[in-house]
């Protein structure tokens, strides 16, 4: 039974609330209280009500006498499982713990989806109603139930008397706060990347069947997103990167949070995977950016693989395309490519060429495969070096100053340089990496193919004069201020002026004294 009332005022305030209680009972038999009322629905309940059951045949000679205390209603909370809601109790005059006493109950109408099981209790032979599926309280807000229980053993023959008897059950459903929930966890997109900020994405809405809810970003690790507090919306707030090292596999993830206004309030978690597809974004880098060549042609070092590296994917990265530039004339003029495959070139000097040993900046162009594709200018450092039979660096002269030859004072540094030192004014270079200098002994062989290439170089010259014509040396300078050392003789030495040796320096003043 249900009763209802009405208040016209705010229904949110103390003065609008409804509550319900029962203020008496008449008549006061069977036994007083005898109903409940819910002090906010207003449903009205028989709380148990106490039965004498008398079996027996037609004219009542042979009977049987039983007492069943019936419970009428129960509560259950929706999602959950495993609790007792209420007990049913019968007494039975056989003996306790015998098949004649021991109680058999059953659920035989009201709980069409299987959500209530009875079970006996061993102890004292109540039936108690067990919720084995959680019940919802958007779906179903009561059960009514009806309960047969009988023996567990038959009655003995000859008498002719029901073996159940039945009760109706009300199993009430209490509202819980249940938390939001997103339909499709995790959700997947896709996007290319580079989109810019103020793109929106997608909606990223969650539902919930008793509340109201709101949103809010829980993980955003390249904070390129934002979440509309109510509807969901995801828009960017910076572009999206494929090549970012918070993308992995080419998926971005970020997490949302929905949050209901129930007291306490419950939320739910939502993963958003967007998957970027790559453009032609990045342009090749050359690779490597540094390498070693012998300053004469060697069979194991005279040429350098080099390949590109690019962030993008295909068909956005190789195969790549190696170009010298036009401009300085000397690198066309000095270097050559090769192709060896899509991905690799060979970066090697001109038949014919030779370079002093030293540093040589070597610009190349690589242009990848994208439409349209990206061009990148790099430089790799080549060391020109003299190679031992095994092509590998042997030593490199290091530079000096010619302005330091004006400078006394720089003079003893300029005597201490080893005798393979150049002017750093021939051509401009980068400072060299540091090699370990290696000694090697001379093998014949190496010294065999130094006067082969030199009479090569010579005969294939062709500013070579002829064979029979007159050779004209270079002026090499005045003689020295010493003298012919031709003069000196081991005879006597007292008429010799060394005078001149105080002028040259600290280094002779022991030879001058």
């Amino acid at each position: 039974m249900h009763v209802s009332a009405f208040d016209a005022d705010d229904n949110t305030t103390a003065n609008g609330m409804v509550r319900y209680r029962i203020l008496s009972q008449t008549p006061h038999s069977p036994i007083p209280n005898m109903f409940t009322i819910n002090s906010e629905t207003g449903d009205i309940k028989v709380s148990q009500y106490t039965l004498i059951v008398q079996e027996g045949n037609l004219n009542f000679g042979l009977s049987n006498t039983a007492t069943a205390l019936i419970t009428f209603s129960g509560e259950v909370p929706e999602n959950r499982v495993g609790l007792v809601v209420a007990n049913l109790t019968v007494i039975d005059a056989d003996q306790p713990h015998s098949p004649n006493w021991n109680a058999v109950y059953r659920i035989i109408s009201g709980d069409p989806s299987n959500h209530f099981s009875m079970r006996t209790d061993p102890v004292s032979n109540d039936g108690m109603v067990t919720v084995v599926k959680p019940v919802d309280y958007e779906m179903n807000r009561a059960f009514m139930l009806t309960v047969v229980v009988s023996n567990q053993a038959h009655l003995a023959s000859g008498i002719q008397s029901s073996l159940q008897s039945t009760a109706g059950v009300t199993i009430s459903v209490q509202d819980v706060n249940e938390p939001p929930y997103f339909p499709t966890n995790p959700k997947s997109i896709r996007f290319e990347e580079g989109v810019p900020a103020g793109t929106g994405l997608t909606t990223f809405s969650a539902a919930d069947p008793d509340r109201l809810q709101m949103y809010t970003k829980l993980n955003d690790p390249a904070m390129w997103l934002s979440i509309n507090r109510t509807s969901g919306q995801i828009v960017t707030i910076a572009t999206l990167d494929r090549e970012s090292t918070y993308v992995k596999n080419n998926v971005y993830e970020a997490t949302f949070l929905a949050i209901d206004n129930g007291s306490p309030p419950a939320s739910a978690t939502g993963t958003l995977q967007i998957y970027l597809i790559d453009i032609n974004d990045n342009p090749p880098a050359l690779v490597p950016r540094e390498a070693q060549l012998c300053e004469r042609v060697h069979r194991n070092a005279n040429a350098v693989n080099i390949t590109a590296a690019d962030t993008d994917t295909d068909p956005n990265a190789g195969p790549f395309v190696f170009e010298l530039p036009n401009y300085p004339p000397s690198i066309r003029r000095n270097w050559t490519i090769s192709r060896i495959s899509g991905d690799f070139a060979r970066l090697g000097l001109r038949y014919q060429v030779y370079l002093e040993s030293g540093v040589y900046q070597v610009p190349i162009v690589v242009s990848d495969s994208g439409n349209p594709p990206l061009s990148n200018r790099s430089v790799i450092q080549v060391k020109v070096c003299p190679c031992d039979r095994n092509g590998d660096c042997t030593t490199l002269g290091a530079d000096y100053d010619l302005s330091q030859l004006q400078q006394p004072d720089s003079l003893e540094h300029i005597i201490s340089k080893p005798p393979g030192a150049r002017r750093v004014d021939e051509r401009p270079v980068v400072p060299e990496s540091q090699y370990p200098i290696r000694h090697v002994l001379p093998h014949p062989g190496d010294i065999g193919d130094f006067i082969h290439e030199g009479l090569r170089a010579a005969d294939n010259d062709p500013t070579a004069p002829p064979y029979d014509s007159l050779l004209v040396f270079d002026y090499e300078g005045s003689g020295s201020t010493a003298g012919s050392v031709s003069s000196l003789n081991s005879s006597s030495s007292g008429d010799q002026d060394y005078d001149y040796l105080n002028d040259w320096g600290p280094r002779f003043k022991k030879l001058a004294d």
